[in-house]
């Protein structure tokens, strides 16, 4: 192996890499049988080394350990064990003393032995059970109720006779062979172990909790496995009927692992997105809909997560059946939902056609998906008071990359709801659920880790209210979400409900100030006579008045005749136009033309950022150009002009005070009853906040929806349209 290879390896097995490292080298491990072996080979290298190591701690301090009870056990190397008891070791101060087994009874028992001439080691076990360790290492953990009596679960301290030869002298010294019918076999030991009362009545183990045995050993073999031993006539023992060897899964610090489906994170990697781990399990659990668990198809036309069955295949592709180890397609589903008579048919599918299927989604609550583990079922047991149980281990970590993939909470309820039982048996119920890939966990042939933890019952209840909270906290964050884009929605429209009644008012205010200013400058330049009627084209009568109207309404020029003095008076409007530089920048742009003479203003809205609007030459204007950005404004004034074209103006970036000011400073200087701009400038103020909350809003749904995409792996995004075309 390269050294490079074999340093990485090292680093893997030891915990040193980080996460995003050990994610990409777990995926190399997938897809690379030949790395999978040499990882193998280091490990059994490196545990066998941990093993020997620990064997030869053990004997040296056997002596001081010997009898005491232990409470709890942590392998950190390989073990051959016929079952396994837990984790690491823990000496109590609690003495199981020899002198508590009667001598009379020992020699009595000793008669009873199952090995001639191997001595017997005596350990008292109370009621409650206990942990105890042999001259050799092997830890014999005796739970409550391990044995029977009559039949019965026996009630009472027990007296455990155990015998060992784990050495080639012990083995040679009792006369034991190694043979199991013809065949000479490897072994790493042998042991014996038998239970009796303190009046030393035999017992029998009982098989539905049974005694927890592990044996250290100085090298792991493939194909290890444990045989009983069977006497014949002559008192020889031949071992017979081989049992696989339980492995001990590797305990690790909740802390250490991850249980996120195995995309999420390199998606939010890839998009740089918060990288603390409370603000990744908040995002996750905001995801959670306790009522999204259905797999039925329903009103957004969700397909159910399966493979299509055999007469499914046959009804769509008569003789050309295709293989059905693959889903359901959106085409399938919508033929089957025109067969009436379709077997195990999961929902009604016949109310949905194409134009209505619509996979998309923003809000997972707001629409039906097909099962997935929910959110709130994985956080609450990736927890510190699930360490040291199956869930806190390597091997769970990897069964939940495949939990995540079965898109069913019901799997990953199998492992949380049966903490004592080994991960290898709940294997073997998921695959009876219809998931034939678990099949590769079952044959780890794991054993339970620490199964007699008393808080077991006390952490499945915990899970349980667990699950609720979090579910709790994930209803009330998408209630507190709503409710404030709710409030936020309703106060805009609101501020723009007012707008819209402002500028009908200002705009009305704006042309009556200026038809009056124009009445006022036509009697001034033909004098009293104002107000007569003249005879206009073919002896209609029409008042003065009409024409100052429709001059001022239409902003254009006009020359009014006196017939009686032959005095003209004129109302002239000249063309103002500018163009603003790179007005696709702007979210809104507006220009506030202030009239000298006037109490109102006009706000121009520009075409693609230009501007173009008739001046009545009579009155000096000041103009104001805003544009609104994201992250601020742009700003242009012009003062004291009565006409012409300003050609492209740019606008240069300013503080929302400044502008407010400037804007203030121009509307005040022109007329002592200036109508009040600040309402407007608040407005301006809102429209740009909400440009940002909107903007917010599709880039938060386009990221949820992405996100959603790497967290359930059953989760389709496609949109069907008329005629069944995907877009």
């Amino acid at each position: 192996m390269e050294t490079a290879l074999t340093r990485l390896i090292d680093q893997y097995l030891s915990g040193e890499l980080s996460s995003d490292d050990r994610r990409i080298f777990e995926e190399r491990m997938e897809s690379s049988e030949q790395l999978r072996q040499e990882v193998e080979t280091q490990r059994t290298i490196q545990e066998a080394a941990k093993r020997a190591a620990q064997r030869g701690e053990i004997k040296k301090v056997r002596k001081g350990y010997h009898l005491k009870r232990l409470l709890k056990w942590s392998s950190i190397g390989l073990s051959g064990i016929a079952l396994l008891f837990t984790a690491g070791y823990v000496v109590s101060n609690s003495m199981n003393d020899p002198s508590s087994v009667d001598e009379s009874l020992m020699n009595e028992l000793n008669d009873l032995a199952q090995i001639n001439d191997l001595p017997a080691q005596y350990f008292a076990i109370p009621e409650e059970g206990a942990l105890v360790m042999s001259e050799e290492g092997v830890l014999i953990s005796v739970p409550e109720g391990a044995f029977l009596l009559n039949g019965k679960v026996y009630k009472g301290a027990t007296v455990v006779q155990f015998q060992e030869a784990m050495k080639a002298s012990s083995i040679v010294k009792a006369g034991l062979s190694t043979m199991s019918g013809d065949r000479l076999l490897e072994t790493q030991g042998m042991f014996g172990v038998a239970g009796f009362t303190e009046e030393g009545q035999a017992l029998e183990f009982n098989p539905k909790v049974g005694v927890y045995i592990q044996v250290p050993v100085d090298e792991y073999k493939d194909g290890m496995q444990l045989f009983s031993g069977v006497k014949d006539a002559q008192g020889s023992i031949d071992w017979q009927n081989p049992v696989p060897l339980a492995k001990i899964p590797v305990p690790v610090d909740m802390s250490e692992l991850d249980f996120y489906p195995q995309a999420y994170e390199p998606y939010l990697n890839s998009v740089q997105w918060k990288k603390d781990k409370k603000s990744r399990d908040s995002l996750y659990l905001s995801f959670d809909c306790p009522d999204c668990e259905s797999a039925s198809v329903n009103a957004v036309g969700i397909v159910p997560h399966r493979r299509i069955t055999a007469e499914e295949s046959i009804y769509l592709y008569g003789s050309d059946a295709r293989a059905i180890d693959e889903l359901m397609t959106v085409e399938e589903a919508l033929q089957l939902s025109e067969w009436a008579e379709g077997p195990n048919w999961e929902g009604d599918f016949s109310a949905y056609s194409r134009d209505t299927l619509d996979w998309g989604i923003f809000d997972i609550c707001n629409s039906d998906l097909p099962m997935y583990v929910q959110p709130s079922n994985v956080l609450a047991f990736w927890n510190k008071k699930f360490n040291k149980t199956n869930l806190s281990t390597r091997e769970f970590e990897q069964r939940m990359r495949a939990i995540h993939g079965t898109c069913n909470n019901e799997v990953l309820k199998k492992y949380t709801s049966q903490l004592r039982k080994s991960l290898s048996d709940i294997d073997r119920q998921v695959v009876a659920m219809g998931y034939p890939e678990f099949e590769r966990f079952a044959a780890e042939n794991l054993a339970p880790l620490n199964p007699q933890n008393a808080h077991i019952d006390h952490l499945e209840k915990f899970y349980r209210t667990g699950i609720e909270k979090l579910q709790y906290r994930a209803e009330k964050w998408r209630e507190k979400e709503q409710n404030r884009q709710h409030n936020w929605d309703k106060e805009t429209n609101n501020q723009r409900d007012k707008e819209r009644t402002r500028t009908a008012q200002r705009e009305t205010d704006v042309l009556m100030e200026e038809f009056d200013f124009n009445m006022k400058d036509v009697k001034r330049q033909i004098g009293n006579s104002v107000g007569f009627t003249l005879t206009h084209g073919g002896g209609t009568i029409v008042n003065i008045d009409k024409y100052v109207w429709d001059a001022t309404v239409s902003r254009t020029s006009t020359t009014i005749t006196d017939p009686f003095t032959g005095k003209t008076a004129e109302i002239v409007y000249k063309d103002f136009s500018f163009e603003v530089e790179n007005a696709d920048k702007y979210i809104k742009l507006f220009a506030y033309v202030f009239p000298h003479e006037l109490n109102s203003y006009h706000r121009l809205d520009g075409k693609k950022g230009k501007f173009s609007f008739p001046l009545n030459n009579a009155i000096l204007y000041d103009v104001a150009v805003v544009g609104v950005k994201e992250n601020g404004y742009d700003y242009f004034q012009k003062q004291s002009f009565r006409q012409g074209d300003l050609g492209t103006v740019r606008l240069e970036h300013i503080s929302e005070a400044k502008m407010e000011a400037s804007i203030e400073q121009l509307n005040k200087k022109r007329n002592s009853k200036a109508i009040h701009i600040s309402d407007e400038i608040q407005w301006l103020t809102r429209e740009r906040a909400d440009y940002k909350e909107q903007k917010m809003r599709k880039e938060m749904a386009e990221f949820r929806s992405n996100v959603a995409g790497s967290l359930f792996p059953c989760m389709r995004t496609e949109t069907l349209h008329k005629g069944g075309q995907r877009q």
